[in-house]
């Protein structure tokens, strides 16, 4: 695995809203002005869609400006946050008095995090700090934990990171330096992200030579995306590019969408975005089948769930989650059909016989579950 060697491999804010241009003292007036008049027409508390599982939100943070708070904005869905349209919520997340270093926040689905980096300070690592809900963490309340995310030694250069639900990873960009591409680090947990251990894999998000302008990027678990926002650039917009996946978006390929969030007016002072994943998009034991339809935990695939003493007409099931026999016939029965229990957790949950253990699972037993499951 490959891991970055000084800070000069990586290029990005270390700050308050670090990478977004030099605001105008002017423009970030007109800003608060704008937005206090938002929070009128929107109350606070209407941050979700109308299920409630979904909530989109961009990080406004004006680029040399230590006095005031960040700002959180919330979207019902894609389309009006990537434009800056429909606002339903503003939120300022200032309840310990650290709002104007926040530059990034995101979600898993259960948990949400802010990212806090002080700009124009190089030495102190950036800090994550949890919360339980998304209003907590637009607010800055009710903290859960707070990680320091220097693992490799290069916390100060995080800027943004997020999740898809299963995938977690970090945005490297070193502040003022403007000709290195920001780099993505990947991870296969929350406690490995926000401490920076166990990177899974690192990425230069370069793939059309403008990896340097990367600021944030989120997910709602199945479209990706990035912000781009070039560093002391005060007039344009900053500029967000849609992917069909995690892999298009850490090498910025493939893209699908380009969008300008500028229907308010503000969008070169947007630093941050993120997703409020639903539970549908989850898969946390990479089974193939979401947490939200479920049944058994920790599924674990292929050779673990084959018996010691496979015979034809007795089923496991295999990589694919597709149950199988010792001849490799199929069943007709997949990880879905069994809501994501594999043949070893139904024996054990229906209380099987060891006939089962030893040579697979029986068609109808399996049949009887999937029933069941249905």
């Amino acid at each position: 695995m490959m891991t970055l060697h000084d800070s000069g491999d990586v290029r990005a804010p270390s700050g308050s809203a670090t990478r977004t241009g030099r605001r105008r003292i002017v423009a970030l007036v007109a800003c608060a002005i704008l937005l206090a008049a938002t929070a009128l027409l929107h109350p606070a508390s209407a941050w979700a869609d109308g299920d409630g599982d979904v909530a989109y939100w961009s990080l406004f943070n004006a680029e040399e400006e230590s006095a005031a708070s960040a700002v959180f904005v919330t979207y019902v869905s894609l389309d009006d946050m990537v434009n800056d349209e429909n606002r339903v919520g503003l939120f300022f997340p200032d309840g310990n008095g650290f709002g104007q270093n926040i530059v990034g926040a995101g979600s898993d689905g259960s948990t949400f995090w802010s990212l806090f980096n002080a700009e124009e300070e190089s030495a102190a690592s950036a800090v994550f700090v949890t919360y339980g809900s998304l209003d907590d963490m637009v607010n800055d309340e009710n903290r859960v934990g707070l990680f320091f995310p220097d693992g490799n030694g290069f916390g100060q250069n995080i800027v943004g990171a997020g999740s898809d639900g299963s995938t977690f990873w970090s945005l490297f960009n070193a502040e003022e330096e403007s000709a290195a591409s920001a780099v993505f680090v990947t991870y296969g947990s929350l406690d490995d992200m926000v401490n920076d251990e166990n990177r899974v894999g690192l990425f230069f998000p370069d793939g059309n030579g403008f990896g340097q302008n990367i600021v944030g990027a989120g997910s709602d678990g199945s479209t990706f995306w990035s912000l781009f926002n070039a560093e002391e650039e005060s007039a344009a917009s900053a500029v967000f590019v849609t992917y069909g996946s995690l892999d298009d978006m850490v090498n910025d390929e493939n893209r699908v969408g380009l969008f300008f969030p500028d229907g308010n007016g503000f969008g070169q002072n947007i630093v941050g975005t993120g997703a409020g994943v639903p539970l549908s998009a989850i898969d946390s034991d990479g089974d193939g089948v979401s947490d939200a339809f479920d049944l058994c935990p920790g599924t674990v695939l292929g050779e673990a769930d084959e018996p010691p003493s496979p015979k034809k007409n007795r089923f496991w099931a295999d990589d694919a989650g597709e149950f199988v026999d010792a001849t490799g016939s199929a069943s007709g029965w997949s990880i879905e059909d069994t809501a994501g229990c594999s043949a070893a957790q139904i024996i054990e949950a229906a209380g099987l016989g060891q006939g089962h253990t030893r040579f697979g699972i029986t068609r109808s037993a399996l049949e009887q579950w999937a029933a069941s499951a249905g």
